[in-house]
């Protein structure tokens, strides 16, 4: 399934995961382009809150920001564990940088499914990269 909104796209395994706020039935990914400062939009990535959810137990880092390259473009990356919900997902973000702008991307996917296609959306994204010029 996909969706796309102005300036947005998500595409999405099941529908229902298409306008939800967390993805419940499967993967999703969300692609955001921003025309801000590449920093900004790292920062602007992050939801609001996160210390407070991660004091409180809610959220927890899986993998630490880092940088990778996707195609032919730099990019940030890093993904929590979000528990504040009725089930657990973990919640990849990219913010990959095209001269003055970027994109922002989530890779979004119940828990129990990160480890199964938690790769295969680093993949969809690296090769739908590639075809941008």
């Amino acid at each position: 399934m996909s969706r796309a909104v102005p300036g947005r796209i998500v595409l999405a395994e099941n529908e229902s995961d298409l306008d939800s706020r967390n993805p419940a039935a499967g993967p999703r990914l969300v692609v955001s382009p921003v025309v801000i400062d590449p920093l900004e939009a790292a920062m602007a990535a992050l939801p609001l809150g996160l210390e407070m959810d991660a004091a409180a137990g809610l959220v927890q880092v899986v993998d630490e920001p880092r940088e990778r390259a996707y195609a032919r473009f730099d990019a940030i990356v890093m993904s929590i564990e979000d528990a504040s919900g009725e089930q657990p997902f973990v919640r990849g973000y990219a913010v990959v940088y095209h001269d003055e702008t970027a994109d922002v991307i989530l890779m979004e996917a119940p828990s129990a499914r990160w480890a199964e296609v938690g790769p295969l959306l680093e993949e969809l994204l690296d090769r739908s990269l590639g075809f941008r010029h």
